[in-house]
């Protein structure tokens, strides 16, 4: 259960990254607690979202590896598959270790090899049943910079090829995304938010979203933000900075109610009959 937004801003030059430090285990939330950005190569970092939070470092040990092991520059398709071969990796391994090896068979190759003969066809796809319904429970959102220094911004879901979010040049994952992308849309439209913005806009536009986010309660209230720029180390918000901008965000940006137009509403109130007479 969480929030994780990131925006590519400066004209593709660089990446903000926020997120709440929430995790939920069980029936039990503990606010505060958890970091959910994690390097992946110099120039890639991935957020995750996560039910199972068991299957994350695994998948993002495997993707490191596959991106670190030249120690070059990586593309952004390179940065996908080796994201979407690490979960691929921990999705097979869940398959094998919890059903098919208990069960006598060596792997998915000799099940679908043996299987069918060996179970019969009913106790077979019963078996194929259960293997859809393994997978790991966690979701990565991915920033970097290919060997250019140009940001891009990458998705990893359950049972799917990596997306790329280049356009609209921002995204969210967990449990407050809906919130989070609404906000930014909003903000898109009526503030001037864009991949354009120079660093501080993008950090505000960003912690307004996750501010917003907020109102889900599986969102915590402690927040983490990032800067990531080509080949240089990552730049922190301090925590009393993101406290400033809380305080200034809720006086300046939450709308107020006006109580004054809202006595004139029941006087813009006409019954059935007259509404009819004033739209004929």
């Amino acid at each position: 259960m969480t929030i994780c937004i990131a925006s590519i801003c400066e004209s593709l030059q660089s990446v903000v990254a926020v997120s709440d430090q929430m995790i939920t285990i069980g029936n039990v939330s503990v606010d505060g607690t958890v970091q959910k950005i994690a390097p992946l190569h110099r120039n890639w970092f991935a957020m995750y979202s996560a039910n199972d939070t068991t299957d994350v470092r695994p998948i993002l040990d495997f993707a490191t590896i596959i991106l670190c092991c030249e120690n070059r520059e990586r593309t952004l398709m390179e940065a996908g598959i080796a994201i979407e071969t690490g979960y691929a990796h921990r999705h097979q391994d869940l398959i094998e270790k919890r059903l098919l090896i208990p069960s006598g068979f060596r792997g998915l190759d000799d099940f679908h090899e043996r299987g069918r003969k060996i179970l019969g066809n009913a106790k077979f796809n019963q078996m194929l049943q259960r293997i859809e319904e393994i997978s790991p429970e966690c979701v990565f959102l991915l920033g970097g910079f290919d060997p250019q220094g140009i940001a891009h911004l990458l998705m990893q879901e359950p049972k799917s090829s990596f997306q790329c979010f280049d356009d609209p040049g921002f995204w969210a994952i967990g449990s407050g995304q809906q919130e989070a992308i609404s906000s930014l849309i909003f903000q898109a439209d009526k503030l001037g938010f864009s991949i354009i913005n120079r660093e501080p806009k993008c950090i505000y536009h960003l912690l307004a979203a996750k501010f917003t986010s907020e109102s889900n309660k599986f969102v915590g209230k402690e927040t983490h933000a990032v800067i990531y720029r080509f080949n240089q180390p990552p730049h922190f918000l301090i925590p009393e900075g993101i406290d400033h901008i809380r305080d200034v965000w809720e006086d300046y940006a939450i709308p107020k109610m006006p109580d004054e137009l809202i006595r004139e509403i029941p006087e813009m109130l006409v019954s059935r009959e007259n509404w009819k007479q004033d739209t004929e």
